[in-house]
């Protein structure tokens, strides 16, 4: 009650409901007299009762006060903020690096504005060891959803490889084969030309990366592209050219192009596609896989013999990671491991903590100097809750500090990042992302508790009469101190060991032996004529500068297994 009732009132009052909860506790019972001493506390709470602001003189200058004493002290011990803010500041780069790690893996495919609503059609297969998912389906199943009422949009595609071919010089690049509606479910923006050029029958929508690897530049809409696909030459029209596809988006090709393009007179049931619908606003899913499972009970030929394939939808958001989490067979990039998920999170809080343990420890040696001022704060009228909040504004200063340093310091950090891991593009940027702003304040004000809370509460209960007279043995040492020690070495141990492991398994991954020299080996993919393959493989094998030529069915991480 004293923190809220006005002081001139404060004694009368409180006589009062001392009085009352006496009274009751004899005459009725102990239970009833706290309950009614609670109640009477709450009924106090209006404004006749309460403190008014200029109560609070004592107060007001004290917090005016914060700054200015932190400041002096913080330039009396350079040395001291600058260790606490470089620690700090190190440790939240980390922090942040782990954050837009995290973003990235959790927001895969989100740059497509009707992505909650997307959905993939997968089948999986029950085997009597495992379970399989995959996600291509036959065309007969995604021409029975595209009938459906409830579906607004339905689109296929197909992903294979191919080559642009210059003069005498040929450029590897993967082409997804589309249907004309494709462009109208996903969002993949133009920078130059138009989508509408996809519906030509030579049309192709090339990547900006493409067009700059053949062209040198690319604004190079209306110009000719000779593909090269399974050995025929086709002429295409540029129609357009794509902008930087983000790195978490599950389809990343170099062109697309027409359906009608694709080479292919198999039937319904033979050709297999991945397909997407867009499902109308409150549209159920389940409804749907019911539709789609009775129709391949009485058509599809696997279900009809074997009875082990079942059609679910998997919604587009999240579906990188459970296609990584689960395994799922198809030709689109999927989420990072889940370890690559928590390590960095793990390693970035450990770092952070240790900077916060730096702090905390820091503080607390350095404590003998500023005794006395505790003292004197303590009888100009400080209470002990000032003094914590003096001391816990000092944290968040500190940590304020170390948050401007360390967002220049975790662009740097993400580059260096992005070099370990080469499929990554972690960039930050700040305008527009309130999240990233939620999530850098959350951290500064856990940190400053967190490193300001012990010496706050350490600090703050000595007795000023005893700081005066000089009768106060400070122990800068002392067994939580000596705690804290520990944890922070362990800690430390723990971290550096973390950190290695990671860094030595990420140049695993980039510099794993896959069995043949990725520098020196060419790939040429061409027809299925007959005698084609031993015609080349004759031609090559005359050429002095050639070692060793050999073929294969399919090229090693182009298929989907």
């Amino acid at each position: 009650m004293q923190w809220f009732c006005a002081r001139e009132l404060l004694e009368e009052i409180e006589g009062d409901l001392i009085e009352s909860f006496e009274l009751n506790a004899e005459e009725r019972s102990i239970f009833y007299a706290r309950f009614r001493f609670a109640l009477e506390v709450i009924y106090l709470l209006r404004p006749s009762v309460i403190k008014k602001l200029n109560n609070y003189n004592n107060t007001t200058i004290m917090i005016k006060n914060y700054g200015k004493i932190a400041f002096r002290n913080y330039r009396k011990n350079v040395n001291y903020a600058f260790i606490n803010v470089l620690s700090m500041s190190i440790g939240l780069a980390c922090c942040i690096v782990s954050y837009l790690n995290y973003s990235h893996n959790h927001t895969f495919d989100q740059q497509h504005q009707n992505y909650s609503n997307i959905y993939r059609i997968n089948y999986q297969e029950r085997e009597p060891q495992r379970t399989r998912q995959y996600g291509i389906v036959p065309e007969a199943v995604f021409s029975r959803a595209e009938s459906l009422s409830s579906v607004r949009q339905a689109t296929q595609y197909i992903e294979w490889g191919g080559n642009a071919k210059k003069g005498n010089e040929y450029f590897d690049m993967n082409v997804a084969y589309v249907t004309d509606n494709f462009f109208e479910v996903f969002d993949f923006p133009v920078i130059t030309g138009s989508h509408a050029g996809l519906v030509k029958s030579n049309g192709i929508i090339i990547s900006q990366e493409l067009a700059i690897k053949i062209f040198n530049h690319y604004d190079v809409v209306g110009k000719t592209l000779n593909f090269v696909h399974q050995g025929q030459e086709r002429l295409m029209s540029i129609a357009g050219v794509l902008s930087k596809t983000p790195t978490n988006s599950s389809i990343q090709v170099d062109a697309f192009t027409s359906m009608a393009n694709f080479p292919s007179s198999t039937q319904p049931w033979d050709k297999t596609v991945t397909a997407f619908i867009l499902l109308e606003e409150g549209s159920h899913a389940g409804s749907m896989e019911s539709i789609l499972n009775e129709f391949a009970l009485t058509n599809d030929p696997d279900v009809a013999q074997r009875g082990n394939k079942t059609y679910y939808l998997d919604p587009l958001s999240g579906m990188a990671l459970r296609a990584q989490q689960n395994d799922v067979i198809g030709p689109m990039e999927v989420a990072l491991p889940l370890a690559m998920d928590v390590v960095p999170i793990v390693i970035s809080g450990l770092i952070l903590l240790l900077a916060s343990f730096t702090f905390t420890n820091t503080t607390i040696a350095s404590a003998a100097g500023r005794l006395k001022e505790i003292g004197v704060r303590k009888v100009m009228g400080g209470r002990k809750d000032q003094i914590i909040i003096q001391f816990l504004w000092e944290s968040l200063f500190i940590c304020v500090l170390a948050g401007v340093v360390a967002i220049p310091l975790s662009v740097w950090l993400a580059d260096q990042y992005n070099q370990l891991l080469p499929f990554l593009e972690l960039e930050l940027v700040l305008e527009g992302h309130l999240n990233f702003f939620m999530f850098l304040m959350a951290t500064l004000l856990i940190t400053g508790v967190i490193a300001g809370g012990y010496p706050a509460l350490f600090l703050s209960k000595f007795h000023p009469a005893k700081i005066l007279k000089g009768s106060l043995k400070y122990r800068s040492i002392g067994r939580w101190t000596k705690l804290l020690l520990s944890i922070q070495f362990a800690f430390a141990m723990v971290t550096i060991t973390a950190s290695f492991l990671f860094v030595r398994n990420a140049k695993f991954v980039n510099d794993m032996d896959l069995g043949f020299d990725t520098e020196s080996t060419i790939v040429v993919r061409f027809g299925d004529q007959e005698g084609a393959y031993s015609a080349l493989h004759n031609a090559l094998a005359e050429n002095p500068r050639i070692e060793k030529v050999t073929g294969s069915v399919d090229h090693v991480g182009r298929r989907f297994h």
